[in-house]
């Protein structure tokens, strides 16, 4: 399962102490890998992985067919929590 949220929800608002004692107002921004390296098998390992869309589509959408598969399973969760 790939749960995806943005990566501000990381941090609270008004730079209070966040996770790890990382504010939003830092000097030096941290940037972290989400998605782990594919098995052998060319599977994700068991477990939640926090993504965006933009890099599970990065990841995943390598070619025009994959991309289209990715199009519409994004239609489909749109219209999902449209519906909800």
């Amino acid at each position: 399962m790939i749960h995806m949220m943005p990566l501000s929800a990381l941090f609270s608002s008004g730079g209070s102490q966040s996770i790890k004692g990382l504010t939003d107002a830092s000097t030096q921004h941290y940037c972290c890998v989400v998605l782990p390296a594919l098995t052998v098998d060319g599977l994700l390992p068991p477990g939640i992985h926090l993504a965006e869309w933009d890099e599970v589509y990065a990841a995943f959408g390598t070619t025009p067919h994959r991309r289209r598969l990715l199009d519409g399973f994004r239609r489909a969760i749109n219209a999902l929590k449209k519906a909800g």
